[in-house]
Order: structure tokens, then C-alpha cells, then sequence
């Protein structure tokens, strides 16, 4: 089963939340803080160690790191035909000059309605219309509760 997501990650487009992520916080600490953002390297960053990130981005005073830690659906134990979402990820800010850690927050989200949970067949119908709406709804959520709790923007 697990190869078959990843085939439909890919033959879908599935894009990686942890991207919606990183350009909607970037976007909000520009406007509210007045910074210029970087481009991002493509393709991204393969190491996400702060000395490595640090020579990435040489110049830069902070460097915002995205990263999807897990993405799955799984059925409910007690309702197997029907599944829940859940979305992690971690949010960092480094210190563009010494690697330091400014700011960290790990989001868990689970985006689907528990009152209404829906099917695998309706997670992946319509080219998986549904389960890129869960992870939509997720990347939003993460981008409130890191604002809120971490970053402070």
C-alpha cells in the first residue's frame, strides 16, 4: 500500500505541503517585517543541518526551514472503510550568520471532519482532489499555529 501512495503522490502531483509552508510564512514575515525574501535553491536543500543551511543561503540574517516529518492517511480502528488524515511537520528559524536556533514549532495537524470521515476511494477519487484538500487545509493550519506559537508574526 505504501507503494502505491507514493505512485499517486507522483502520478497525481501531490506537492509537498511543507512548501505552501515555507512561501506563506516567508510572504507573511516580509509584509509584517519588512525582510526580503531569498529565493529558495532548487532543487531544495538536501540537508537540513543549520551549519549546511548556513552556507545555502550565504548573506541571508535568518533562514526559514520547512520540513515535512509525516504525511499518511489511516483508517479509524474502528471503522475500517473509513480514514483520517494526519500532517507533520517542523518549522525553523536559524540565525543566517551563526546557525542558531531563533524559533521552532512542530505542527500535528489532522485536517479531515471526524464526523465525517471519508473513504479511501473518495481520498483518492477525482485525482485525489480530497486528500490535496486535507493537505491544503493542513499546510494552512500549520501556517496559523507556528505564526501564533513560534514565529510570532
Amino acid at each position: 500500500m505504501i507503494n502505491a501512495d507514493n505512485t499517486m503522490v507522483k502520478t497525481e502531483n501531490i506537492q509537498d505541503p511543507a512548501i505552501e509552508i515555507s512561501e506563506h510564512l516567508a510572504n507573511d514575515m516580509a509584509e509584517r517585517r519588512s525582510a526580503t525574501v531569498l529565493p529558495a535553491p532548487h532543487p531544495m536543500a538536501t540537508d537540513d543541518s543549520p551549519a549546511s543551511l548556513v552556507k545555502t543561503f550565504p548573506g541571508a540574517d535568518v533562514i526559514l526551514d520547512v520540513k515535512t516529518i509525516n504525511g499518511m492517511y489511516v483508517c479509524y480502528p474502528s471503522q475500517w472503510t473509513k480514514y483520517r488524515g494526519m500532517y507533520a511537520a517542523r518549522v525553523r528559524l536559524i540565525d543566517g550568520k551563526t546557525g542558531a536556533l531563533v524559533a521552532q514549532h512542530m505542527c500535528k495537524v489532522d485536517p479531515t471532519d471526524p464526523n465525517n470521515p471519508p473513504t479511501v476511494d473518495a481520498l483518492r477519487a477525482d485525482r485525489a482532489a480530497l486528500l490535496k484538500q486535507f493537505l491544503h487545509k493542513a499546510a494552512d493550519r500549520c501556517v496559523s499555529d507556528a505564526e501564533q506559537h513560534a514565529l510570532r508574526v
